[in-house]
């Protein structure tokens, strides 16, 4: 038995490390064995053209409504996977009552992002990699945005970006946000731009996600069936990120309970502390909700 775990142990990390050679397939089952939350088997294939958008939520209530209806009108449908909500999450999606918002349930804790994250097993159910590729696979779309429930997009932006997938030419886009800090939404962060990772792209067997240093991470191939992809980077920040606009409260959500004495989640503190005025203009959301309600 333990001469087997180590085999095993080992096939994991030599796919691991070329997963680029290896298809969904290989992430489809989690390691626990809770058959309900397989993957759908081929569920890449065969997909209508359009948009899906999904997201990871847990406790998201300041911040859903924006990020739902700011996106709403120019995707095909949002599907949600809830973990473990203790607040009006779920009610404020339910208020929205749009056929497009699609809501399971994923019950379990993810592993919490932080240093050596990428030890953790990586089929795990409670692999945030492992849920990312469980909500993808209850997708429907020829395209997927990872989207978050505490972003507001410019919806003209968001308009931009759909007809680009509508010419079917591009293959995974790139984005920025802006890093809000403080409630009333006049600051940006120090650092005021979120990384510009893959978040669009064009779904098929190889477009999945694994586990990296301190998070999950998206994997996709240089190249499909032989055919270079195509990757548009979008030139403008795509939308405003919330994470931060408790202020400091803000600074450590989510993260390991010592982050204080880690210097990697020290430097983000610092990156991520109030900085230049916001100068840009606000979503149409923002514009007609949040500011009318914060007052």
């Amino acid at each position: 038995m333990k001469v087997n775990k180590i085999y095993d142990s080992f096939l994991r990390h030599i796919k691991d490390k070329w997963r680029f050679l290896f298809s969904v397939k290989y992430y489809s089952k989690n390691f626990e064995k809770f058959k309900e939350y397989y993957l759908k088997p081929d569920f890449y294939k065969n997909r209508k053209h359009g948009l899906s958008a999904m997201m990871r939520i847990k406790n998201d209530e300041d911040w859903i409504f924006y990020a739902i209806t700011s996106i709403i009108d120019y995707v095909d449908e949002i599907v949600i996977v809830l973990q473990n909500c203790t607040d009006n999450t779920e009610k404020i999606l339910r208020e929205i009552k749009s056929e497009k918002i699609k809501i399971y349930y994923f019950p379990f804790d993810s592993f919490p992002s932080g240093k050596y994250h990428e030890r953790f097993l990586k089929n795990s159910i409670f692999n945030r990699a492992y849920y990312y590729n469980y909500a993808l696979s209850l997708t429907s779309y020829s395209y997927v945005w990872k989207w978050d429930g505490d972003h507001a997009a410019y919806e003209n932006r968001v308009k931009e970006l759909r007809e680009i997938i509508d010419s079917k030419k591009i293959d995974i886009i790139h984005y920025q946000a802006y890093d809000i800090f403080g409630l009333d939404l006049k600051y940006l962060c120090k650092d005021p731009l979120c990384s510009n990772e893959p978040a669009i792209f064009r779904v098929n067997s190889k477009t999945f996600y694994v586990s990296s240093f301190v998070c999950e991470t998206f994997s996709y191939p240089i190249n499909i069936r032989f055919r270079k992809i195509k990757i548009f980077n979008y030139s403008k920040p795509l939308s405003i990120h919330f994470k931060y606009a408790k202020g400091e409260e803000s600074i450590g959500k989510g993260w390991p309970n010592n982050w204080q004495k880690d210097e990697y989640f020290k430097s983000i503190a610092n990156r991520k502390s109030k900085g230049e005025l916001f100068t840009d203009e606000y979503p149409d959301v923002i514009k007609k909700f949040y500011f009318k309600n914060s007052k």
